[in-house]
């Protein structure tokens, strides 16, 4: 029989997958009206993977609360890459942009996307300065 833990994580895993099917990613926003709890369940995964990877063992809740073990274990991590979660939201995004920059490329010949181009243009400007 499974914890209530196991429970609502795997309740959690089955909304992501009906999200990733609906908006062909794995991006929930935080605040994502539809599903609060939603949101917030696949911000605590990545930070949960990030403790992890950095080889901590524990973790302190808000509450102060210390718990003794990662939750995200290699089987749920297993679970999330194989529905194409993104771990890493910045990482995504940034290669969305040069995705986008590509199809500019070909359709207009060159890579001078105006600021006023919503999203591209201000990531093309950005990234000339960075």
């Amino acid at each position: 029989m499974q914890n209530i833990y196991e429970h609502i994580w795997n309740v959690r895993y089955e909304e992501l997958k009906a999200y990733i099917a609906e908006h062909g990613n794995s991006l929930v926003p935080y605040e994502y009206s539809q599903n609060e709890a939603l949101g917030i369940w696949v911000a605590k995964q990545r930070r949960m993977f990030k403790i992890r990877q950095q080889g901590e063992r524990t973790y302190e809740l808000h509450d102060g609360t210390v718990l003794s073990e990662v939750i995200l274990s290699e089987e749920r991590s297993k679970k999330l890459n194989d529905v194409g979660f993104v771990w890493d939201v910045h990482e995504a995004q940034w290669l969305e942009r040069l995705e986008e920059l590509t199809v500019y490329r070909l359709n207009h010949g060159d890579t001078l996307v105006p600021k006023q181009h919503p999203l591209l243009g201000r990531w093309v400007d950005k990234q000339r300065f960075d």
